[in-house]
């Protein structure tokens, strides 16, 4: 019980210490999904460029298109200044 009592303890304090974080929006594409602290509208325009620019390339390339999962998608986080990533 008191094992209880000392994770629910630090849960509650973690929990407290996120509050002043700004939130964190996800926009998912065919090959990207991309995290940020910015406006969803901006993360999913930019969801779309890229999108377009790897269709280019593997036009250019020649490469083949495969179905992916969440898992194969390259993950993108974008932030506002350098130093909000350490936070």
């Amino acid at each position: 019980m008191r094992q209880f009592v000392h994770v629910a303890l630090a849960a509650a304090i973690a929990a407290a210490g996120t509050s002043a974080h700004a939130a964190w929006y996800e926009a998912k594409s065919n090959h990207f999904i991309i995290d940020g602290d910015i406006d969803p509208q901006v993360l999913g325009d930019y969801a779309k460029k890229l999108e377009r620019f790897d269709q280019a390339v593997r036009m250019a390339r020649q490469m083949p298109d495969p179905p992916l999962t969440d898992s194969g998608r390259l993950r993108i986080y974008v932030v506002r200044k350098a130093a909000d990533w350490n936070d």
